[in-house]
This record gives structure tokens, sequence and C-alpha cells, in this order.
């Protein structure tokens, strides 16, 4: 019980501390989760740095998570527990009209089933769900500012290889 409310009050300072930053269209958070889950994903994406990535637009995350792609005020974000969130701003911001772009793209993807079956059995026939990683590259190209392209396997590590340039590190939240 005393564990749980001490975690409990460690979460709420982070999201806290994190709420005071205010963070442009197009940031991209990246996760790298620990514990179990952390390391099977680790294993999967082959060690990469990162397991999960989202987007920030409009003060949201639009994420593609299990179960489904969805989007939470950053205010009330509660990021995954024994996980490090790095914020990448874009170098140059994005405008109205991209961001607009983005938005109606990833509100019209909500919802939208996370491909948990290729994730574990990578050559197994395709479903219409989708990744973390290719889903907020697909935002980003709605952009039009980007062209990403996606092979069969494309983890979060190999989106920030292709936007390293436009982005860069601006705080890192542990967790």
């Amino acid at each position: 019980m005393f564990k749980a409310i001490v975690f409990s009050i460690i979460i709420f300072f982070a999201s806290v501390c994190q709420a005071q930053y205010s963070y442009p269209d197009g940031t991209l958070v990246f996760s790298s989760k620990k514990g179990l889950i952390g390391r099977v994903a680790k294993r999967i994406t082959g060690g990469d740095q990162y397991t999960h990535v989202g987007i920030i637009i409009d003060g949201y995350i639009y994420e593609q998570d299990f179960p489904k792609s969805k989007k939470t005020k950053l205010s009330s974000y509660r990021y995954k527990p024994r996980s490090t969130n790095d914020f990448y701003v874009p170098a140059t911001p994005f405008s109205q009209d991209e961001v607009a772009k983005m938005k109606m793209y990833a509100e019209s993807h909500l919802g939208q089933s996370y491909q948990l079956r290729n994730y574990f059995r990578p050559g197994s026939r395709r479903t219409s769900g989708n990744w973390c990683s290719p889903w907020t590259g697909k935002v980003l190209n709605a952009s039009g500012k980007f062209n990403i392209s996606y092979s069969g396997y494309f983890e979060p590590q190999n989106l920030l290889n292709c936007v390293r340039k436009d982005y860069h590190l601006f705080r890192r939240l542990v967790n």
C-alpha cells in the first residue's frame, strides 16, 4: 500500500513537472520502456534505444499504441511507468498549414488498430493495423515537409534516423 502511494505521488509530480513545458507542434516523444516489456520490445527491435514514439500536435499527444491509435491532452498524459521519454523538437517550426494537415491526418486515423500480430511474427500476413513509428511517420508525411518511406520493419529508431537533421533533443523525462 505504501509503495502504491509513493508511486502515485512520483507520477503526479512527474506529470506536473512535464505540464510546465510548452512543446511546439510536431514535437516527437520517443520512449524507452524498462522492465520486462522493455526487454521484449528491445529484443524485437534489435536492441534499439527507443521502443515507442508519439507526436505532439495542438496540445495533444497522438500515438499508435495498443490497442488503438489515440490522442491524449498533453497536460493529462501519463507517461508509462519505468520509461524514459525524450522530446525532440523541430529545428524549424511547422507552418500553420503543415500543422493543420498533420492534425487532419492524425484525427482521421484515430481508433486504427495496433498491429500486434506482425509485431511478434513480422513475416506473417499484414493486417489493417499499424505500429507507432510508421503511423507517426505518416502524420509527419501529411505535413508535406517529409517523404518518409517504410520497409516491412520500421521501428522508432528508424524514424528518428530519418528526421534527425530536422529535429534536436530538447528534454528528457525519466519515470
